[in-house]
């Protein structure tokens, strides 16, 4: 799962992203990821590795997996990061446009 972290601080931010609570039949690839330093008004981008069946989103191809930011200088931030799915039906046949 790819995390943007955008640092809206006045100094540098650094600290460990890690999953809060994984899906049941899910295992973490990283407990953790560090990230940092962060200039200020910067972001980066850290990924968080889990492996598992399926996504288990809602009707609407969302799923909200639970993670927690654990800046260096500060209380940890429990947070929903939010997973996005799509899938395509194969067709038997070609798509009509207009009827044709």
């Amino acid at each position: 799962m790819p995390v943007e972290i955008l640092n809206l601080q006045a100094e540098p931010a650094a600290g460990t992203l890690r999953w809060e609570q994984v899906p049941s039949l899910w295992k973490p690839v990283d407990e953790a990821v560090r990230f940092g330093p962060i200039l200020p008004f910067q972001r980066t981008r850290v990924s968080l590795r889990c492996e598992g069946p399926g996504l288990g989103t809602d009707t609407t191809g969302h799923a909200g997996w639970q993670i927690v930011l654990e800046p260096q200088n500060g209380p940890p931030v429990p947070l929903t990061a939010v997973l996005s799915a799509a899938g395509a039906m194969q067709l038997r046949k070609a798509v009509q446009i207009d009827g044709t």
